[in-house]
């Protein structure tokens, strides 16, 4: 978590988008996260967590 908090914090924009709680957001609006179909939780002093069984990855360089 350190690296990519100092990740963040290089905000050039001045936007607040160093900040983690933004970038997961995002994702979270990304990838269709909702009330009924959590997708990322937040365990609170821990961090956050992809819950199990709701995303499906997939290999696509197999189709070049």
């Amino acid at each position: 978590m350190e690296i990519l908090t100092a990740e963040l914090e290089q905000d050039f924009t001045g936007c607040g988008a160093g900040n983690p709680r933004f970038h997961i957001l995002h994702l979270r609006r990304k990838l269709g996260h909702s009330e009924e179909r959590p997708i990322i939780k937040t365990c609170k002093g821990i961090g956050y967590y992809l819950v199990p069984g709701t995303l499906r990855l997939t290999d696509d360089s197999s189709t070049t």
